[in-house]
Parts: C-alpha cells; structure tokens; sequence
C-alpha cells in the first residue's frame, strides 16, 4: 500500500497518470531501460517490505524499535544500481543505434538488434526470480 501511495502522489505532483515511460525510458534509445527496470523494481521491494516488517514489529509484534535492514536485499540493490551505473556510461560510449525509428515496447528489456538477447533475458528472469523468492521469504 505503501509504495501505491507514494506512486499516487509522484502522479498527482508531476501530473502524469501513466508514469512508466518518465521511469523507464532511455531517451537517447528511445526505448525501455532494462537497468532502470531492475532499479526501480529493487526500490519498490526495499520500500514495501521494510514497510512490512517495519509495521509488522511494531503493531503486530509490540516492539518499539526501528528494524535493520536486510543485508541481502542492500547487496541485491547495489549489484542493481551499479548496472544502472554502469549502463549509464556504457551508453555515452556506445549509445543504441538499433532501435532508432522502432515504437516504444517492452520488449527492449530483452530484446537487442531485432532478436532475444540470452544475457537480458536471464537478467530479467533473475530479477524476477530474486523478488518473487525475497517477498516469499518476507512474508
């Protein structure tokens, strides 16, 4: 609920419903990002479990206290931000010319020059994968 709300309001003060393309979108590929994908997926997870677990001890349980944060789901962000990172600068280097003219889709998130690309694949799988089993483990 928590990241619903703060969803809600980033659409109310920016003024935009749709706000996929203002977070996922490479402009100067014109197509979706997959490092930001995996940023934003990872910030949506750390908010809303450690909302979870955060008022699950306080409410639930009774403890007055702020709880630590998941030193697996801190390495899984930094391996996740460090792609954006490093994408980042990849693409001042070596900016995405196969895309030009394409529309906009989300197959670009595994999708290289026309075709599957087997490394975007097994990265969006992984993510996948490591949030599904992450929120399983939190709950």
């Amino acid at each position: 609920m928590l990241v619903v709300l703060l969803l809600t309001l980033l659409a109310l003060a920016i003024k935009k419903v749709n706000l996929f393309p203002l977070v996922f979108l490479d402009k100067k590929s014109n197509t979706y990002s997959l490092s930001k994908f995996q940023a934003f997926s990872w910030t949506v997870v750390f908010l809303g479990s450690y909302f979870y677990v955060g008022i699950g001890s306080g409410l639930v349980l009774g403890k007055g206290e702020i709880p630590d944060f998941n030193p697996s789901l801190l390495g899984l962000m930094v391996i996740s931000y460090g792609g954006l990172l490093i994408s980042n600068k990849a693409s001042r280097k070596w900016p995405k010319k196969d895309f030009e003219g394409a529309p906009l889709a989300w197959s670009n998130l595994i999708m290289e020059g026309g075709e599957i690309s087997i490394p975007r694949l097994q990265l969006v799988g992984f993510s996948i994968t490591a949030i599904l089993l992450y929120l399983y483990n939190t709950i």
